[in-house]
């Protein structure tokens, strides 16, 4: 309905660059170099200044952004020295440009407003207009702080009309409109929208599909509105004048409510038309609740105007609406398609009898009632050809008769009749080729590829999906689009597994690569305008192609073939949220950079560490479409990677092991958890029988879990020794101080490394260095950005610690509880405050009711280490509904979800989350989707979180001995081996005391 507000403000800011000069960086004069003596002149002075500009310029261009902060900062003294304004406002500008290229926002608006000022006290409308443009790019996109946006459109558009610039006026007015349509303000809407179109009309040199795009916004509003009839006006006209200008696409949106031609000015048709259409194209979006209101008042006119057909097929409508939404709301399915029958027979109209019974045969498919379903479809069917029509009537009903042959294919298929089946879903496709392949022709032949599935003629699946994907790419239907690529990346997989079986190995290498490549384009190119919960699925669903494949080649012992695949398939949904934080390209399968042998060498021996890799590898079984199959890892793979280069792989079959002990992998881990006392069984507070020890955690609602005195947690810390670091022992350095990075996978994310027993009882933290990380790549993104970040002019440090707890339902229909206070999190917070001010950072502690959401997302972006002593709350549904517990201040529920972490940019060079499950959140094949994968691709190189809610005074303990390690004077240490030590220092204690803690990322 609109065009996406981020490519209206990128084309604001190409038309304020076209209506101005050059980029100010690129507009600087050449000059000479060289310092100037004591007694210059005001001219050598300013020559001196030109010269540090340039100088400048010279080091932005090389992304030496901190040197070109120290020149620009010479030239400004110099140029205020002088009194020279012009001088001034260039190097203020481009202070604000370097701050924000090393993404310091709030510095960088800082220098842009400076600039702004001094500009406008001179009258220099090039640098207001700059100033202007960039502010406004940096609170949309960075900081998205709509409302200080907004305020610098408005400045812009006083600006605009003051120069008389109408190009820069008409783009600040349509942005304006936009972004008040974003905020949901359809009363500014519809002001700025009246605004832009009178303007636009006034203009003749402005694009011409300006007009019917304002007009279509307006239209929308005024749907919000309700106000239908201004509304219909608005794409009416729309309509028209695009089809003049002959802009086909904004004319298929305007007409996409609209009645059919010729278009008459017959207000309750029109109205009720367009309000049926409304509500189609809301169920189609999964709006349902809007569709249920739209509908509903549609059923009001047809019954003013006494329209029973369109009544009946409003009803029919409504029923959709609830059969869509699960067999709970089939009963009121039911009882509007038994309405919707009622009016059909009484009529009588066969036409919307036989739509309302095939309404109905789809809910007895829902509830297995497959022949009640099959004498539902017949019947329509029989009614059906009955009727004598022609032209389009006849249209629609070979439509519904497609429709018809499709759910009895659908029926046949659920009962394992496959030849039955597909000659159904064949005729549904003849019918769909006559009437020119329209819609749901995709669904068919998804359809009839899944019955070949079934019948495993793998080749004829291929063929199906492939066509389906074709027609779904033609018509635009990107939901059809990923449900065909999926299918066809499971048939490939499938394909490879035949081939792997028959030790065919040159073929199944050849269908896995192409299956894999087929993730991949899903995941770049199809999921992009989908959401990171289903980007992340596909990833989980890809898992068992990458598994194979890697089986298939240490078959073959390509081993570091086989790396290179892990790596491929590992973290990849990370991988492109950090590498589309730093750049504005649009990521898709040709500029994502895959991994190679020789960059995760490179990789690695930049970290100078010890890497230590594993893989899952999954059980092979044939893979089906949405079966829910659970796969078995039997295998585990593990790859040794040396400061060197040098690659080792060791292979480990885990089934003697596991079906000795009669557990899975997963439930080791997980007893291993139990067993130390963290696992968290429920979200009420309790203690069990033999104690009533009451120590604060810092977990939801209190959560206290006490082993039983005879649980010794040793045995599974040694059986996950025996498992994980025994057949690689040799490898791993001798010198403790030695750092040793673990690339886990699936379940081994919440293996507690540093308490791993070997068989004399010693902690693996006794013996090394320990680091994690989601993948190779991953690492190297977070050095790179530790180097930018150290850079960055951010000086202060933020900590929280124990703010006035938010109430959470600890289920969805529960009352909201208040979490518990944490005394210790707040003496953490207070005794580490003077440690990082001893170290010149500007130190902020908010504690209590200061410690609001708000506040603390204010003071985030401006943070070089960041540290939250807090509740942490896991979720293991989504992961990204995992939070941080922060005081609640207005309507505001005090919950920083990693979601809102996501979005933010950090310059933070360290965020530690001491609270509970903060490393924890939904695992999938792609990682721990949660709180430290968001403050990962936030920005931040170095993130420390927990495994399991870790107990207040312990915590409050051993984080005050990291940041003595970390920010001691006379020997620093780096943060892994300051986490090291601090856990060294309390060993004696229980593990559950001080073994959570795990840094993710750069140590340095």
């Amino acid at each position: 309905m609109k065009m996406g507000l981020r490519k209206l403000i990128v084309i604001f800011a190409i038309a304020l660059l076209l209506c101005v000069s050059q980029p100010l960086w690129l507009s600087l004069p050449m000059l000479f170099g060289g310092s100037v003596a004591v007694g210059q002149t005001n001219d050598e002075r300013k020559a001196e200044a030109e010269s540090l500009l340039q100088q400048a310029l010279q080091q932005y261009n090389n992304r030496q952004y901190g040197l070109a902060l120290q020149s620009l900062q010479k030239a400004l003294a110099i140029y205020q020295r002088i009194k020279n304004g012009q001088g001034q406002i260039k190097v203020l500008y481009n202070l604000g440009s370097a701050n924000e290229a090393l993404g310091d926002y709030y510095q960088a608006v800082y220098y842009y407003n400076k600039s702004l000022v001094i500009s406008q006290k001179n009258s220099d409308s090039e640098f207001e207009i700059n100033a202007l443009r960039d502010i406004i790019l940096i609170y949309y996109f960075n900081l998205k702080q709509y409302a200080k946006a907004i305020e610098y459109l408005q400045k812009s558009l006083i600006v605009s009309q003051r120069i008389n610039n109408h190009k820069i006026e008409i783009m600040s007015l349509r942005i304006l409109t936009e972004a008040y349509e974003y905020l949901g303000n359809y009363t500014k809407v519809v002001e700025y929208g009246q605004k832009t179109l009178l303007k636009v009309r006034q203009v003749t040199t402005i694009d011409k599909k300006l007009e019917p795009q304002t007009l279509l916004t307006l239209g929308e509003a005024y749907v919000h509105l309700n106000d239908y009839r201004k509304a219909i006006d608005s794409y009416q006209e729309s309509r028209v004048i695009a089809r003049k200008i002959h802009n086909t696409e904004i004319e298929k949106k305007a007409s996409l409510f609209l009645p059919p031609e010729p278009f008459s000015i017959n207000y309750p048709i029109n109205e009720l038309f367009f309000l049926y259409r409304l509500g189609q194209h809301q169920y189609k979006e999964g709006e349902y609740k809007k569709a249920l209101e739209t509908f509903q008042k549609v059923l009001v006119i047809t019954r003013e105007l006494m329209e029973y057909s369109n009544e009946g097929y409003t009803l029919n409508e409504i029923g959709k609406v609830y059969y869509i939404q699960g067999k709970e709301h089939y009963p009121q399915a039911l009882n509007f398609y038994e309405k919707a029958l009622a009016i059909a027979k009484k009529i009588p109209d066969k036409k919307l009898e036989a739509t309302v019974i095939n309404s109905i045969g789809e809910i007895y498919i829902g509830q297995i009632y497959y022949g009640k379903a099959e004498k539902a479809f017949n019947q329509a069917l029989k009614i059906l050809r009955q009727l004598t029509v022609t032209g389009k009537e006849l249209e629609a009903n070979k439509e519904l008769e497609a429709i018809l042959f499709n759910n009895l294919g659908n029926i046949y298929g659920l009962q394992a009749k496959y030849s039955e089946s597909l000659s159904f879903y064949k005729q549904a496709l003849n019918i769909r080729k006559n009437l020119g392949y329209k819609s749901r022709t995709g669904e068919i032949l998804l359809s009839i590829g899944g019955i070949y599935e079934k019948i495993e003629d793998y080749p004829k699946t291929l063929e199906a999906y492939q066509d389906a994907l074709d027609w779904f790419k033609e018509n635009n239907d990107k939901r059809g689009e990923v449900a065909a690529r999926l299918s066809i990346c499971i048939t490939l997989t499938n394909l490879g597994l035949v081939n792997y079986y028959d030790q065919q190995y040159e073929n199944a290498e050849k269908y896995l690569f192409d299956a894999i490549t087929n993730w991949e384009y899903l995941r770049y190119e199809n999921l992009s305008k989908l959401n990171d919960d289903l980007k992340i699925s596909v990833v989980q669903d890809s898992f068992f192609t990458y598994s194979l494949l890697q089986k298939l080649l240490i078959t073959q012992k390509k081993t570091d073939v086989a790396l290179e695949v892990a790596e491929r398939g590992r973290a990849r949904t990370l991988i492109e949220l950090i590498l589309s934080n730093q750049s504005s390209q649009k990521l898709n399968i040709e500029n994502i950079k895959l991994p190679t042998l020789d960059e995760i060498q490179k990789l690695t021996q930049a970290q100078k560490a010890t890497v230590v890799y594993y893989s899952l590898i999954q059980d092979n079984r044939r893979y089906k479409v949405n079966s829910g199959t659970q796969f078995t890892k039997n295998s585990l793979y593990m790859w040794v990677i040396k400061p060197t280069g040098e690659i080792t792989f060791r292979p480990v079959d885990l089934k003697p092991i596991l079906q000795k002990e009669n557990t899975t992998l997963e439930e080791l881990v997980e007893n291993t958890r139990d067993f130390i006392g963290v696992r968290d069984r429920s979200i009420f507070a309790r203690t069990n029988s033999t104690t009533q020890n009451t120590t604060a955690k810092r977990a939801q609602f209190d959560i206290k879990v006490f082993p039983s005195s005879d649980d010794d947690p040793s045995k599974d810390l040694q059986k996950l020794h025996e498992i994980l670091i025994d057949p690689i022992a040799d490898l791993l350095p001798t010198d403790p101080n030695e750092r040793v990075i673990f690339i886990p996978q699936n379940e081994l994310f919440l293996v507690p490394f540093p308490a791993l027993k070997d068989a004399q009882g010693k902690y693996l933290i006794e013996k090394h260095t320990i680091l994690t990380a989601p993948s190779i790549q991953v690492l190297g993104l977070t050095h790179k950005r530790a180097k930018e970040v150290k850079l960055a002019s951010v000086q202060n440090a933020l900590v929280v610690g124990n703010p006035d707890m938010p109430s959470v339902a600890p289920k969805i229909g529960d009352e909201a509880q208040p979490l518990s206070k944490l005394p210790g999190a707040e003496k953490e917070a207070e005794a580490i405050k003077p440690l990082l001010e001893e170290n010149k950072l500007k130190t902020k502690l908010l504690i209590d009711k200061q410690a609001t959401k708000a506040a603390v997302l204010e003071l985030l972006p401006q943070a070089k280490i960041i540290h939250l002593a807090t509740h942490g709350l896991f979720d293991n549904i989504q992961g990204l509904q995992s939070a941080i517990a922060l005081a609640p201040s207005g309507k505001d529920n005090g919950l920083l979800t990693a979601e809102e972490i996501l979005n933010l940019k950090l310059n933070a060079d360290l965020v530690v989350l001491s609270a509970c499950n903060t490393g924890r959140g939904r695992i999938t094949g792609d990682g721990v989707i949660g709180l430290s994968r968001s403050l990962i691709s936030a920005g931040t190189p170095s993130v420390i979180v927990s495994l399991w809610a870790v107990p207040d005074a312990p915590t409050a303990e051993l984080m005050t001995e990291f940041y003595k390690n970390l920010l001691n004077k006379r020997n620093p240490l780096d943060k892994a081996q300051a986490l090291r030590q601090a856990m060294l220092k309390f060993k004696d204690k229980p593990p559950k005391d001080w073994a959570a803690f795990t840094l993710i990322g750069e140590s340095n």
